[in-house]
């Protein structure tokens, strides 16, 4: 179908470049930050970027993006050595393994089983920064780290193989953004944080069948690339700040008055528009494909996520919250509003949504 077809390159490429353009910003912004780091500390950390393996790039990309937030609130050169000095010694012991995935991305998936002690390793300092975000976010919880049974690794495999079957370009572009998968335990499904980018965490006893953890991957991963964004983008406006700046009220959840941040809200439309198109993907192939839920049931999930991005799209564009955002922020809702408008004149979407009139479950 050639308008499927050109949503998802159009959502692939976005309004500011695709992965790879993406990602040479990251890189620059990365390499840029470890050499200031490296000219104030003992250690070459661009060397070490070079070298380390995939959960060593992500320790350390950490680093670089957490010591650019201190410096700009002007913390002392001893919590941002501090910092360096973790991270330099947690990668220096393993407590893990790096399984590579048959994926067309070189995709690490993190092995936890080891008898190293967790918390010395850069595993550890993975996990710290994991529940310091967390309970920053008012969201305080022990992360339980899970080795991977094969059964799990060859789930995670065919997930994504399924989500290249469905969305090949968009696929390829945010899965070659991510260095590493790491599987988790409860009481998180998934989940991706600044702090640790290239990173995102799933949980592979969560998900029922192949099409919910494909949806996890893709959402996940998606944060990491609005990340990057970000980072060259002035998507909100200057002295934004999460905890002081308006919240919009979301009607979904385990609690009844629930609020994101702007910069949460724009984060989640961004997800649910591209959620929406894979579950119109999964729709249309759903004969072809083993392993994933019924007719009925992606036509529940595909109106869900198309209400959820209407929604929060509609939000963003009332005026109400125009001045929370800077100029590109501006632009990058118009894109979305656009591509949402595009997924909605889909003769199959205006079919579904015909014989779902009643059904309201956002």
């Amino acid at each position: 179908m050639k308008e499927l077809l050109h949503i998802e390159k159009k959502l692939t490429t976005g309004p500011y470049g695709d992965g790879v353009a993406l990602n040479y910003n990251f890189n620059q912004f990365i390499n840029g930050m470890a050499e200031i780091l490296s000219s104030t500390s003992n250690y070459k950390l661009n060397d070490m970027l070079e070298t380390s393996n995939a959960l060593g790039r992500v320790a350390l990309s950490g680093t670089c993006m957490i010591s650019a937030i201190l410096c700009e609130k002007d913390s002392s050169h001893n919590t941002i050595s501090n910092l360096i000095e973790q991270t330099v010694n947690g990668i220096n012991k393993k407590a893990y393994e790096e399984i590579t995935l048959k994926t067309n991305q070189p995709l690490a998936l993190i092995n936890s089983n080891s008898s190293v002690k967790e918390q010395e390793s850069v595993l550890g300092l993975i996990k710290k920064r994991f529940e310091e975000n967390m309970g920053e976010s008012g969201v305080p919880l022990v992360l339980q780290l899970s080795p991977v049974t094969i059964n799990e690794q060859n789930n995670i495999e065919e997930s994504i193989k399924l989500l290249s079957n469905y969305l090949p370009h968009l696929t390829d572009d945010v899965l070659s953004m991510i260095a590493a998968i790491l599987p988790i335990g409860n009481p998180v499904e998934s989940a991706f944080i600044s702090p640790t980018p290239l990173l995102i965490y799933i949980n592979p006893q969560m998900f029922s069948n192949r099409l919910d953890l494909a949806d996890a991957i893709l959402h996940e991963s998606l944060h990491h690339k609005l990340l990057t964004i970000r980072l060259t983008k002035r998507l909100l406006r200057p002295g934004y700040d999460d905890f002081t700046g308006l919240s919009v009220p979301i009607p979904w959840g385990a609690t009844k008055y629930r609020v994101f941040s702007i910069g949460r809200t724009i984060a989640a439309a961004h997800v649910y528009i591209h959620l929406t198109l894979l579950h119109i993907k999964a729709l249309l192939q759903q004969n072809e494909t083993q392993g994933i839920p019924s007719d009925i049931e992606i036509k529940k999930r595909l109106i869900i996520r198309y209400q959820r991005a209407n929604y929060l799209i509609e939000t963003l564009s009332m005026r109400h919250y125009r001045h929370e955002f800077g100029a590109d922020g501006l632009e990058f809702i118009e894109w979305m509003r656009e591509i949402f408008h595009e997924i909605s004149d889909l003769k199959v979407m205006q079919e579904i949504l015909e014989e779902n009139k009643a059904f309201s479950h956002i």
